[in-house]
């Protein structure tokens, strides 16, 4: 679960991966993650795009890009209601 090959996967190939039903992987999930197994990778590749715009620079554009969204917008609000900040104020607090 922590490998970075996951945040690209489904849900089915995930399960599929690890030779079980779908459920039993959100009940794997909710049991030792306290979370959904979506919420879990979306915050990974929200916590991947963070660290890219503070350490490499990234636009705003290409940290959504690499978050698995397509629209900045999108992106944007999903950031926001994780870290409490848009992406740019999160960029203009670590400069």
């Amino acid at each position: 679960m922590n490998s970075d090959e996951v945040l690209t996967m489904s849900l089915g190939e995930i399960s599929n991966h690890l030779g079980m039903s779908s459920a039993t992987l959100q009940r794997y999930a909710h049991e030792h993650l306290n979370m959904s197994l979506t919420q879990y990778l979306r915050k990974r590749r929200l916590d991947l795009a963070k660290c890219a715009l503070h350490q490499d620079g990234v636009s705003i554009i290409e940290a959504a890009l690499l978050a698995g969204y397509n629209h900045s917008s999108n992106f944007t609000t999903a950031f926001k209601r994780q870290f409490g900040v848009s992406p740019a104020e999160s960029h203009r607090l670590i400069v």
